[in-house]
């Protein structure tokens, strides 16, 4: 498990591989009300040339947010874009 600081939040996630130019990146989100474990199986047979990133949603695994208290849709694709910049 990594973790990525933006602000006052704390995103969670699970990464395949290291960040690389030449990989293709796919971002995979959990159900509700799980997290980014329910990907573990896919993270141990990543094909070659991709790399999955696996975010925990604010409010589930270690991803935090102490300044808003009911996360929108919005705010968890705000996650997934500040985890890929």
């Amino acid at each position: 498990r990594q973790y990525c600081h933006v602000g006052s939040r704390t995103i969670a996630y699970l990464d395949s591989g290291p960040r690389a130019s030449h990989l293709r990146t796919l971002v995979l989100l959990h159900a509700f009300p799980l997290g980014a474990g329910m990907w573990e199986p896919q993270m141990r047979d990543v094909p070659a040339g991709w790399r999955l990133l696996t975010p925990d949603l604010r409010g589930f695994g270690g991803t935090t947010d102490p300044d808003l208290a009911s996360p929108s849709m919005d705010d968890y694709a705000q996650d997934a874009i500040d985890l890929l910049g």
